[in-house]
């Protein structure tokens, strides 16, 4: 399985010190981080079977990412 997230990283060299450009770095891996996170959830929730049945007997509801509910 691979994946590609792109990611975009802006540096203002002129007027910058050590600690700032550090800070910069620091805040795009972060948001690459988020960004492979939120691509790996999406693609085990894809690949989740989906229930088809209730042990109640009632009908399934979709629910997002909380437990399975269903309708009586």
């Amino acid at each position: 399985m691979e994946h590609t997230v792109p990611l975009t990283v802006t540096l203002r060299a002129e007027h910058a010190d050590l600690g700032s450009l550090e800070r910069a770095i620091d805040a795009a891996l972060a948001e690459a981080g988020q960004a492979l996170w939120a691509e790996l959830v999406r693609v085990l929730e894809t690949a989740l079977p989906i229930p088809t049945g209730c042990p109640c007997g009632g009908r399934l509801k979709a629910n997002g990412r909380e437990a399975s509910r269903h309708e009586n």
